[in-house]
């Protein structure tokens, strides 16, 4: 009898994890599709102004950076960048997009961030800040499966 007690209460258990997990995943996917229709609108605004589109863009659970661009010209955002406040959003599209053209961060590179972006190092401070905020954030770390 001991032993159906346990199997009921780790089948028990086994379900509110699963649920929870689920929960989890909804958000994602829900803030997974919030963010992409901001993260469009700005790529149609500065791809524009800078003079080349990304080839694709990805939205992904990164855990060490809001975002990269690779030599064959896709963007990689981090899904943490919906809780960003638009100009800072718009800041690591703009900075991704010039990698597009410049694949490092040299004084041309700057230029072209510094052309949307004229207080870049101020927002580069910022995100700064807004990662520890993220990464410490209850919600998040629910969302993000830590």
């Amino acid at each position: 009898m001991k032993i159906s007690r346990y199997i009921v209460f780790i089948v028990f258990l086994l379900g509110c994890i699963i649920s929870q997990a689920q929960g989890s995943a909804d958000k994602l996917k829900q803030k997974e599709r919030e963010l992409k229709k901001k993260i469009d609108n700005i790529i149609e605004k500065r791809a524009g102004e800078i003079g080349k589109k990304p080839n694709k863009v990805f939205i992904r659970v990164q855990r060490n950076k809001w975002g990269s661009c690779s030599s064959k010209g896709n963007l990689s955002l981090n899904i943490t960048l919906a809780a960003l406040p638009e100009e800072l959003l718009d800041y690591v599209i703009t900075h991704e997009l010039a990698h597009l053209l410049e694949l490092n961060h040299s004084k041309r590179f700057w230029k072209l961030v510094a052309k949307a972006h004229p207080d870049y190092k101020k927002k580069r401070d910022g995100l700064k800040l807004w990662w520890v905020i993220v990464n410490n954030n209850e919600l998040w770390k629910k969302i993000l499966g830590g």
